[in-house]
């Protein structure tokens, strides 16, 4: 469920925006799949309207412009313990 309501929030983002909605890479999914959502499905709408935001235009979304709290979260629970 979490990449058809971020592809959702992504959609909606941009429409309030005037904007197309950026493609997303492979990459950034995996990213999205692999973070436990703690501010569940708020956090996940304001990551993609912010990702709108800050993205050029005409560029993909990937994994390196996530908020650096979940691409930290998800390597620290990716690295060998």
């Amino acid at each position: 469920d979490i990449l058809l309501l971020f592809h959702h929030f992504l959609l909606r983002a941009a429409r309030k925006a005037g904007r197309e909605a950026p493609e997303i890479s492979d990459q950034l999914e995996r990213v999205l799949l692999q973070y436990d959502w703690p501010g569940n499905v708020r956090e996940l709408e304001n990551e993609a309207s912010r990702l709108v935001a800050t993205n050029p235009p005409g560029l993909p979304l990937t994994a390196d412009r996530l908020s650096r709290r979940i691409t930290q979260l998800v390597s620290a629970a990716a690295a060998p313990a």
